[in-house]
């Protein structure tokens, strides 16, 4: 790049010199158009080798800019668990950062709104901290509908409990048919073997259910079912049954009378009643 430098110089000493001899109101605007370009050119060429100038001002490599690595920032940290044997809302608290005094100020929060008895094993809950291991958030998983929140908040650095809970939708379902092998088998097949239990209760001392209900028996539920959402629960009270069994049909109608009390009445080949 140093040889340029003598070659640029010449060249524009010899411009000059034609420049002055030339009229100067024809030349005027050559000429200062020319020496901008040629001291343009003869700026950047003489600049060291990887080296430039931008609209900024930068012109060298030791003008630059650090950006830190986005990887090596710490971001919270949350651990998905399931409550073990033995395992209290106490000792996970404790062994998760927090006092015996931070414990005793979220039980008294939880008074009235969640039972240390809903605290059991096979469920699931979080852990979250922040970059530097301080505890953030501890959520309870209690059942499909309820959701138990321990929170730091941002600001004050204070402990608050928060209780999520969705209500359940209670639908009215009818399922009838004929038995081909059992009538518990039948409601298997139809998901809803929660029945089994109350439709026993019902006939109890009236129906043998091994002995008196065989294939081709037949059956009619009305009954209530919880619902979450779009997702199906648990079946929920009976409201009505009739099982036909050798031409004879045993009918249980829910009522609740007056007094608010609730019963249901039975209706069977030989006699009424109510239970």
């Amino acid at each position: 790049m140093k040889t340029l430098k003598p070659f640029l110089t010449a060249a524009a000493d010899q411009l000059k010199h034609f420049l002055g001899r030339a009229g100067r109101s024809f030349w005027l605007p050559f000429s200062a158009a020319s020496l901008v370009m040629i001291f343009s050119i003869f700026t950047i060429l003489s600049s060291s080798p990887g080296t430039y100038i931008d609209e900024l001002g930068f012109t060298g490599d030791d003008d630059y800019v650090v950006i830190e690595d986005a990887s090596e920032i710490k971001k919270p940290s949350i651990d998905k668990k399931t409550v073990q044997s033995g395992q209290s809302l106490y000792t996970i608290l404790t062994s998760n950062g927090l006092t015996p005094a931070d414990v005793d100020n979220i039980t008294k929060q939880l008074k009235g709104s969640f039972s240390i008895r809903g605290f059991r094993a096979g469920q699931n809950y979080e852990i979250e901290k922040s970059s530097t291991g301080i505890f953030q958030r501890f959520t309870y998983f209690q059942d499909r509908a309820v959701t138990l929140h321990i929170e730091r908040e941002s600001t004050s650095g204070d402990l608050k409990v928060r209780r999520d809970a969705k209500e359940y939708e209670n639908r009215l379902a009818t399922i009838e048919g004929s038995v081909s092998e059992t009538l518990s088998s039948e409601l298997a097949q139809r998901e809803r073997s929660g029945l089994m239990r109350p439709v026993r209760k019902l006939f109890a001392g009236r129906l043998n259910f091994k002995r008196d209900i065989k294939p081709g028996s037949e059956f009619r539920l009305l009954f209530e079912e919880k619902w979450l959402d779009d997702e199906f629960i648990s079946t929920g009270k009976i409201i009505a049954a009739e099982i036909s069994v050798n031409k004879k049909n045993y009918t249980a109608y829910r009522y609740t009378d007056a007094k608010g009390k609730t019963g249901y009445y039975i209706v069977d080949p030989d006699f009424q009643t109510k239970v």
